[in-house]
Parts: C-alpha cells; sequence; structure tokens
C-alpha cells in the first residue's frame, strides 16, 4: 500500500502559517486546544482554524482529539503532525542559518533578501503588489485591511477575525497583496 506523502511545502512554504505551527507546537506542548489558544493570544476558533488550514494544506490529518470524560479530553498530535514540527524547526534552522551569511552581506541586499524570505507562497496572480497595511477596520462581521501601495494608492481587502489574528497584521506592516 502506497502511503501518502505530507505536502511539507504546502505547510511550510509561508510566513503567515507560522503562527499556525506554533498553534499545532502549544497543542502539542499541552495536550489542550484552548491553552494552544490561550499561549498564542487567539480565539479557540482561531486555533482550530489553524489545524484545520494545516491538515488541509498538509493532505492529512494533524490532530487527534478525544472528548472529555472522567479522565478528560485532551489533543495529541499524530505522527504527521509530529514530522511537521520537525520539519518547521528544520527549516527556522536553515533561515536562521542563511540569515547569519547575510550579515557579511552589505545592509541593503541583506534586508531585502531577509524581507524575501517571508515569501514563500505559489500563485498564479498576475498582480503581486507591495504594499503596506495603512488601516484596520473592524466590524462585526469581519475585518477591512486597508493596504497602500507605493505610489499612493489604497486597495482594500476582507478577511475574518481569526485570519487578522492568525495572520498578525499591524498598521505599517509590509504585506503583499494579490488580486
Amino acid at each position: 500500500m502506497k502511503t501518502k506523502a505530507i505536502q511539507f511545502d504546502q505547510v511550510l512554504g509561508n510566513t503567515s502559517t507560522d503562527k499556525r505551527v506554533e498553534v499545532l507546537r502549544a497543542i502539542h506542548q499541552s495536550g489542550s486546544i484552548s491553552e494552544a489558544a490561550r499561549v498564542n493570544g487567539v480565539s479557540y476558533k482561531a486555533a482550530w482554524q489553524a489545524i484545520e488550514t494545516l491538515s488541509n494544506l498538509a493532505g492529512m490529518p494533524l490532530l487527534d482529539k478525544s472528548v472529555g470524560g472522567s479522565g478528560g479530553g485532551g489533543a495529541f498530535l499524530t505522527p504527521a503532525g509530529l514530522q511537521v514540527l520537525e520539519a518547521a524547526d528544520l527549516l527556522a534552522q536553515a533561515k536562521a542559518q542563511t540569515l547569519a551569511q547575510l550579515r557579511g552581506v552589505s545592509q541593503g541586499a541583506a534586508n531585502q533578501v531577509s524581507s524575501m524570505m517571508g515569501i514563500g507562497i505559489r500563485t498564479s496572480m498576475r498582480n503581486q503588489l507591495p504594499a503596506t497595511v495603512a488601516d484596520i477596520i473592524q466590524t462585526p462581521i469581519g475585518v477591512r485591511i486597508v493596504m497602500a501601495l507605493a505610489d499612493g494608492q489604497l486597495l482594500c481587502a476582507r478577511i475574518t477575525h481569526e485570519s487578522l489574528e492568525l495572520l498578525g497584521l499591524k498598521k505599517k506592516m509590509p504585506i503583499l497583496a494579490l488580486c
């Protein structure tokens, strides 16, 4: 029987997954989704969304859970979930080594490569526009992100409250707008 391979490039190829991986790591350490959410400063719903997204990207479940009872419930990583954490650690080490090597390069080149290391996405979208978060407007039904392009034009996007938490968006943060 052929086993399905974990899609590491999908799970770990983007810095927006960093918060999601930290939620996964906290679940491994605490055995609790609620505790993982608290430690990472996100809602329980956002923590669940993080795990569901990572599992979908990996192509297999990363978490097993047991319902409470006399011994209490809990959440446990599957072998695939443990492998994702190992791969994330290796990737973080490689990034740190690369950034350390860049310290000998001119500061401008180092800054450019450092900012590019966060871009690990694959997309077919033609318009990939470097932007800065100009404003974050929270409403009862979602969040509007106002992005400023280099020429001063503004773009708006709507995201969920959970996505705002997981992405860690802040005003003046550099981002890449895809449209």
